[in-house]
Parts: structure tokens; C-alpha cells; sequence
């Protein structure tokens, strides 16, 4: 008796992987946006995200993608592997950078951002890193949000105006 192909006996460990598995998805909530660093070149912002682990086992994260548009024009696209494990039933802050370059910035006023994307992780035991490995089965969960940077007004005509950032709620 033959031996099943290998895609057929990796596509059978999927199945039962996905079908035993007791392991519900994590969920991100982006908290909120911090401008943390202003230059003639562009603005860094940094998205807080809380990533909520509901099961009684640990997930480790693999890579986050993720791209942020200003006005529906995107400016900036990044990827990410944040080296972390959700512990079990809890929550961990990701801190996501985005550089939006200085040609892509208003002067002054508001403009309306949306940022969002999706992580990687790979569920408990040992067939579900198997299959992560060999890129059958490699879960992940999207994020999103909206909101308004505001460039305000500079109080002197050759001073920068500061930027801050708003998530719509």
C-alpha cells in the first residue's frame, strides 16, 4: 500500500486541526494615537492597539501589517513582527509606528486618517505550528479605525504647528 502525497496528508492535519480546535480568535481594539516625533521631514505616530486573548492558553503573535491613508490617499504601509505571546485570558498593548513624510502633510487645519490591517498568530499545539510553518493554516485577525490629526495654527510664523491626533469613538 502506497503512502499518501504529503499536501494531502498536511491538507488532512488542517481539517482536523481546524476542526477540533477549541481556540477562539483574539480580538484588537486600536485604544488610541500618539504623535511621537515631529521633524521637517514628516510626523511618526504610534498606534496603541490592545489585543485580547479569551482563551486558557498563551498565542503567540507573528507579523502585523497594516497601512494608514490620510484622506483616502495612503501614505504610509508597514509590517511588523511584535515578538510577543498574548498571555492566557489577558490583554497586551502593540505599539504600531507609521512615518507619514512631510509632502503628504497639511500645514495647518484638520485632516481625516484611517488606519488598519491584520496579525498573524499561531494557535496552541503542536500540528497547528505544523501547518503555520508550512503555510497551510496561518490565522489572523483584522483591526481598524478613523479619525482626525489636527495640525492647528502656528502662533508665530516661523514656528511648527502642532499635531495631535484623535480616534473617532
Amino acid at each position: 500500500m502506497r503512502a499518501p502525497p504529503l499536501a494531502t496528508t498536511l491538507t488532512a492535519l488542517a481539517l482536523a486541526a481546524t476542526g477540533c480546535s477549541f481556540i477562539r480568535s483574539p480580538s484588537l481594539e486600536v485604544v488610541g494615537v500618539e504623535v511621537t516625533e515631529e521633524t521637517p521631514d514628516g510626523v511618526t505616530l504610534s498606534f496603541l492597539i490592545d489585543a485580547t486573548n479569551p482563551n486558557d492558553e498563551p498565542l503567540p503573535l507573528q507579523k502585523a501589517e497594516y497601512n494608514l491613508a490620510l484622506e483616502g490617499k495612503t501614505v504610509f504601509r508597514g509590517s511588523r513582527f511584535p515578538f510577543a505571546t498574548l498571555r492566557r485570558n489577558g490583554t497586551q498593548r502593540i505599539v504600531l509606528p507609521a512615518v507619514i513624510p512631510a509632502k503628504d502633510l497639511p500645514t495647518t487645519g484638520e485632516i481625516r486618517y484611517r488606519f488598519g490591517g491584520s496579525l498573524r498568530y499561531i494557535t496552541p499545539g503542536e500540528i497547528s505550528e505544523i501547518l503555520f510553518d508550512y503555510n497551510i493554516r496561518r490565522p489572523k485577525i483584522t483591526f481598524a479605525e478613523r479619525g482626525v490629526l489636527d495640525f492647528g495654527s502656528p502662533a508665530e510664523p516661523d514656528q511648527e504647528p502642532q499635531v495631535t491626533a484623535t480616534p473617532d469613538s
